[in-house]
C-alpha cells in the first residue's frame, strides 16, 4: 500500500513533522535533524489495524506507538529489521488475534541469521483462538521484549537461532477457553530474562524451555500452579545462571535432558524454590556440572521425590550446596543407575519420607556413584541414609 506523505511547515521554514495519511487514518511523525532519516516515532491515529501497522513498517517508519484500546489482528505482522512496537501499557493497549488456528501474531525470519534488533513493549497480546504463537523470531538477534502480557496465547515467545534475546517483565496467563502457554528459546548464544510471571494451569509441555542455549541469565521468575513442568533445559545448553525462581504446583520443577545427542552442562541454580511438585521437584535425566546453591525443595505430594539423578541415562558431577529439603513425600535425593558423582554439602533435610517410606539420600539399584556428603542435617521418621552403601 502506497502511503502519501504531507510535509507541513510554514513558508520558508523547515517542516517539523510529517503527517501520514492512509484512508481515514492520520499519524504524526516527529522529525529529527536529518529529515531524510525519519528519526522519531509514529503514533498511529484512528482505527488501528494490522494492515495499517504493516503498511507503516513497509513504508520505512520503524518505531510505531499504538494507542490505548483493543485492536484486532487477522494476519501475521512481519516487522523489518530495527522495528519497534510500543503500547501505552500491557492492559491499556491490546492486540487481539482473531485470525486462524495455529496462527502467529508477530513473526520475523532471517536465513542466514542476521541481527533483527526488534523492540516490543507495553503491549497485551491475547486470543481465544487455539494454539496461537505470540512472537516468533527465527534467525534474528539482539531483540528486546519488555512489559508484555500474553493472555490465552499457547506459545507467548518462540525464539530460535540468531544472536540472543532480552526479556523484561513478561506475564503469561489464561484466557478462556485457552490455558497458560509455554515459551521456547533455542540455538542462540545468549538469553537474558529478568522478570517472568506465569499464572494458572497450562497445557504446554513446560512453562520455559531452553534448548542449546549457550550462556545467559534467568532471574526473578514466578511460575504459579501450571501443573506442568516448570523449566526444561536440554541439548547443549551451558553456562546459564538461574536465580531467584519460585515454582508452585508443578509436576516437575526443573528437568535436564538430552536433545540431539547433547546434554546440558555448567549451569547454576541459585535461590530456586520449588513447592508442591507432584512428580519430582528436580529430575536430572542427563547433564553434567549442574550446581544448586541455596535452593529449597518443599512439600512434594504422593510419591514424589525432591531430586532424582539419572532417571534416564547420566547425571555427572551434580552439586548441592546449602540447600533445603522439607516435607518430601519420598526421597530427598534418589540416585539411580547412571548417576556418576554428586556432592551434598551443608544441606538440611527436614522430614523426608513423609509418606512413610524413603530416605534423605537413597542410592538405587545399579547406581554406584562417587559421593561427597558432608556437614548435612538429616531428620525423618525412618532413617537418614541406607543401612548399607552399594
Amino acid at each position: 500500500t502506497d502511503i502519501p506523505l504531507i510535509v507541513k511547515g510554514q513558508s520558508g521554514q523547515t517542516a517539523n513533522y510529517l503527517e501520514v495519511r492512509n484512508s481515514s487514518a492520520v499519524v504524526q511523525h516527529s522529525l529529527g535533524v536529518d529529515d531524510a532519516k525519519l528519526h522519531g516515532s509514529v503514533t498511529i491515529k484512528g482505527t488501528v489495524t494490522g494492515a495499517k501497522i504493516q503498511a507503516l513498517w513497509d513504508a520505512g517508519f520503524l518505531s510505531l506507538i499504538v494507542p490505548e484500546g483493543t485492536h484486532a489482528l487477522t494476519a501475521t505482522l512481519i516487522p523489518p529489521v530495527g522495528a519497534s512496537l510500543l503500547g501505552m501499557g500491557n492492559l491499556a493497549t491490546q492486540l487481539s488475534w482473531t485470525g486462524s488456528v495455529s496462527g502467529v501474531m508477530i513473526q520475523y525470519t532471517a536465513s542466514p541469521a542476521a541481527s533483527s534488533h526488534l523492540t516490543m513493549s507495553n503491549l497485551c497480546l491475547k486470543t481465544t483462538v487455539a494454539t496461537v504463537t505470540g512472537i516468533k523470531v527465527t534467525g534474528g538477534g539482539f531483540d528486546t521484549f519488555e512489559d508484555l502480557l500474553f493472555l490465552g496465547v499457547a506459545t507467548p515467545l518462540y525464539i530460535d537461532g540468531g544472536f540472543g534475546v532480552r526479556c523484561r517483565g513478561i506475564t503469561s496467563s489464561s484466557l478462556a477457553p485457552n490455558a497458560v502457554g509455554g515459551s521456547f528459546f533455542a540455538s542462540m548464544p545468549h538469553v537474558d530474562i529478568n522478570g517472568w510471571y506465569s499464572y494458572g494451569t497450562s497445557t504446554a509441555t513446560a512453562c520455559l524451555t531452553f534448548r542449546t542455549v549457550a550462556a545467559g541469565t534467568v532471574s526473578n521468575v514466578n511460575l504459579y500452579a501450571p501443573t506442568v513442568i516448570g523449566i526444561i533445559i536440554e541439548g547443549d545448553s551451558q553456562g546459564i545462571a538461574f536465580s531467584t525462581i519460585v515454582m508452585t504446583s508443578v509436576t516437575k520443577g526443573i528437568v535436564s535432558q538430552v536433545s540431539s545427542a547433547a546434554n546440558p552442562s555448567f549451569c547454576e541454580f541459585i535461590g530456586v524454590k520449588i513447592d508442591q511438585a507432584s512428580v519430582n521437584a528436580v529430575e536430572i535425566n542427563q547433564g553434567s556440572q549442574l550446581h544448586f546453591t541455596r535452593c529449597e525443595f518443599t512439600n512434594t505430594s504422593g510419591t514424589a521425590n525432591g531430586v532424582v539423578l539419572a532417571a534416564v541415562a547420566d547425571a555427572i558431577r551434580i552439586r548441592f550446596l546449602l540447600c533445603t529439603w522439607e516435607n518430601i513425600a519420598l526421597n530427598g535425593i534418589l540416585a539411580v543407575a547412571g548417576a556418576a558423582y554428586f556432592e551434598v554439602l551443608g544441606c538440611n533435610f527436614i522430614t523426608c519420607a513423609a509418606s512413610g517410606a524413603g530416605r534423605c539420600i537413597a542410592i538405587g539399584a545399579g547406581a554406584s556413584p562417587d559421593l561427597m556428603i558432608a556437614n548435612n542435617i538429616m531428620t525423618l521418621g525412618t532413617t537418614g541414609m541406607p543401612a548399607s552403601w552399594p
